[in-house]
């Protein structure tokens, strides 16, 4: 069979099968002959999976010559997700506060050697943007009132960088299920328990157990519906831990980063795949893991920051 041949019955088959999953209409490719056919045909079928919310791709690769498949994307929101570290430095300090500080440990463990999150003391985006505003802050020298202020903040960058560093052997840490089990029972025997942080706890651990090895860069699918486009919001530039929602430094940060991601046009989301070479039951797309993450994700910094207790002006 020529090659072409076997790519149109490929691709053809692969319509079939997931008009047959949607009940849809075969499309009407009757009057035209390849390759205008697959075009044709391709067109119909993504027009009709927008009622469906999802969007549909050619696939070629070493199985399969062409091939139909169904995406859908996990809208993330335009949210930065980004985890404090400053709090669980506070935490450490305080003796009446280690059983705490040990789950929460735990939990910056686990999204850092299993969910793969950023650290904001190694080479990723958060690192550059503070290193910019370290340059921002030695070249700014404007009078004897600014000059205290600048000092100030140069004694917090200092505080920043060191605790960052010290902290981030903890995190480095194999992440042990059974660790996190056995420091969440005994925090719940303390009577000053935090109730949210003990469900919070729970809460990922489950997440472990239902996904023991799943981490956002496996569903990452870079530039798959948009390959042409450059200017693309990455999972690191909104996934990541950083120092602190309230020090000196956050409104520069954060105004920076929202300068810099407000020009782009794209960002990088969890993608789901379904193929049509074979015939398919049922649809396959699930973002369970993503949807419980970046809840998870948030009741973390939201518990994380009840704890940053320092107050600058």
């Amino acid at each position: 069979m020529p090659a072409w041949k076997q790519t149109e019955k490929e691709f053809l088959n692969s319509v079939s099968h997931l008009c047959a999953l949607y009940n849809l209409p075969l499309p009407d490719i009757t009057s035209t002959a390849f390759p205008q056919n697959v075009t044709e045909a391709y067109n119909q079928v993504k027009e009709r999976l927008k009622e469906q919310k999802m969007d549909s791709i050619i696939i070629r690769d070493k199985k399969r010559k062409a091939c139909l498949a169904t995406v859908k994307s996990y809208d993330t929101g335009y949210t930065l997700y980004y985890i404090p570290v400053r709090p669980l430095w506070l935490l450490l300090k305080n003796k009446e506060q280690q059983e705490l500080s040990r789950i929460i440990i735990l939990l910056f463990r686990y999204l850092y050697k299993i969910a793969g999150v950023p650290y904001y003391r190694e080479d990723s985006y958060l690192y550059n943007q503070y290193e910019t505003l370290t340059d921002w802050m030695e070249n700014d020298i404007d009078g004897d009132e600014e000059e205290q202020y600048r000092q100030h903040q140069v004694e917090q960058m200092k505080q920043l960088k060191d605790a960052g560093d010290e902290l981030f052997p903890l995190l480095k840490q194999p992440f042990k299920s059974t660790v996190l089990k056995q420091a969440i029972k005994k925090y719940e025997q303390n009577k000053q328990r935090d109730s949210n942080a003990t469900k919070l706890a729970e809460d990922v651990l489950k997440l472990y157990n239902d996904y023991p090895s799943r981490s956002l860069h496996g569903s990452m699918k870079k530039h798959l519906l948009h390959p042409d486009e450059s200017d693309y919001i990455y999972l690191e530039q909104y996934l990541s831990f950083f120092w602190s929602s309230n020090d000196c430094f956050y409104d520069t940060l954060m105004d920076m980063i929202n300068s810099e991601l407000q020009e782009m046009g794209f960002q990088e989301e969890p993608v789901s795949i379904q193929y049509f070479d074979q015939p398919q039951e049922k649809e396959t797309h699930d973002f369970g893991f993503e949807q419980r993450f970046f809840q998870l994700a948030d009741r973390l910094s939201e518990l994380l920051n009840q704890h940053d207790n320092v107050n600058e002006d």
